[in-house]
């Protein structure tokens, strides 16, 4: 039998450090697993609870719970009545807004097929014309041939895809899905009524942690609002301004992409460039308008606005919201980029909160803070 020598007390600190690893490896796997396990569970909750904080204010001024005059106090059950009641009546136009999108978007369809078959055999004009100039020298003549039968038929090729694509019938596939919508909806719904008729006692001490959290989440989702709702005015001023009709379905789209940080803005910018490019209607002066207009509010929204309203409410370092967004992206979807800076925002307050060494350092790696006090690795087991 092999005798295993004495390990020291580094190896011991060593071996230690394997161990915790390995755990908080497993642990991560096991909350991943659980994340996309109970998706459509999670998913309606936290919409529930982001829609609880926005609506907090509405009810906090009918109740008049902040407020040192009133001139109409509600009580509480009625106050959230009325809150929820306005936030169905917003998403009911919001619903409009796009369904009317929509429908207008199937009837230009035709005309957005036609300007692009004219945009691409431009394309493949401009390339036939360089391909005759390059090739002039007298000993190329067949290859001008072939390379121009080469431009015809990848022509025809772009072309019948173009005609096979049906805008329509992707809108019925996206129309199609409003049964799993729905059912989202009602359970968002029931989440959403149940944790805004619980009316927190300003008396009761709470947690300091769970009220530090609280107060983070809701500055940054009332920052957030504000600002998307100022970048998506912006947007559709400025399309309304150069003529375009779908100025208030894209304004719309805009508010909500802007919750993504970091590529929803941006994205924002390019969604209805297509469209604009596409209609004959607009000009090269109309389109820039279109373009660089948005994109300026947008820088000065994630440079200026953002770090002045939003920036302290969720310390954390760029490396992990960008790590967050894509893990988050990666379980789900665009919901999960939406509400990936949020959640891991709570994560790190809570990591801070935990008198360990290691939590404490996991929180401040997620908020870039390098100026703490290191730990020996004795300290951390």
């Amino acid at each position: 039998m092999i005798e295993m020598p004495e390990m020291t007390a580094t190896e011991h600190n060593f071996a230690r450090y394997i161990k915790l690893t390995c755990l908080v490896v497993i642990a991560l796997a096991v909350v991943y697993m659980a994340m996309d396990r109970l998706e459509e569970i999670l998913i309606p909750f936290c919409l529930a609870l982001a829609l609880s904080y926005l609506l907090q204010p509405l009810i906090d001024c009918f109740s008049c719970r902040n407020s040192q005059q009133c001139f109409c106090k509600l009580p509480r059950g009625l106050a959230v009545l009325l809150s929820f009641m306005c936030a169905v009546a917003v998403l009911l136009a919001l619903g409009l807004i796009l369904f009317r999108a929509m429908s207008l978007f199937s009837e230009r369809s035709g005309l957005y097929r036609e300007r692009m078959e004219q945009v691409l055999e431009g394309m493949f004009t401009a390339a036939d014309t360089l391909q005759a100039t390059l090739g002039s020298v007298p000993s190329t003549h067949a290859g001008e041939g072939a390379n121009h039968d080469a431009i015809e038929e990848a022509t025809e090729l772009v072309s019948s895809f173009v005609k096979d694509v049906s805008i329509t019938d992707a809108i019925l596939q996206l129309l199609g899905t409003a049964a799993h919508v729905a059912e989202d909806l009602m359970y968002i719904t029931l989440f959403l009524v149940f944790m805004l008729a619980h009316a927190p006692s300003e008396d009761s001490a709470r947690h300091a942690v769970s009220h530090k959290v609280e107060r983070q989440i809701f500055l940054y989702i009332r920052g957030k609002a504000s600002i998307a709702g100022f970048v998506g005015l912006c947007h559709s001023a400025v399309h309304g301004a150069v003529g375009f009709e779908l100025w208030l379905p894209f304004g719309v789209v805009t508010f909500f992409l802007n919750f993504i940080p970091n590529v929803g803005g941006f994205g924002a910018v390019l969604l209805p460039m297509p469209l604009i490019a596409l209609d004959p209607n607009f000009g090269p002066s109309q389109s820039s308008l279109a373009f660089l207009i948005p994109l300026a509010v947008n820088i000065f929204a994630k440079d200026v606005l953002e770090p002045y309203f939003i920036g302290a409410s969720t310390r954390l370092h760029p490396v992990a919201v960008l790590l967050a967004i894509l893990i988050f992206g990666s379980v789900w979807g665009i919901t999960g980029m939406v509400m990936a800076i949020p959640l891991t925002a709570v994560v790190r307050i809570y990591l801070s909160s935990i008198a360990h060494p290691l939590a404490q350092a996991l929180g401040r790696i997620l908020s870039g803070e390098h100026d703490a006090p290191s730990t020996s690795h004795t300290e951390l087991y």
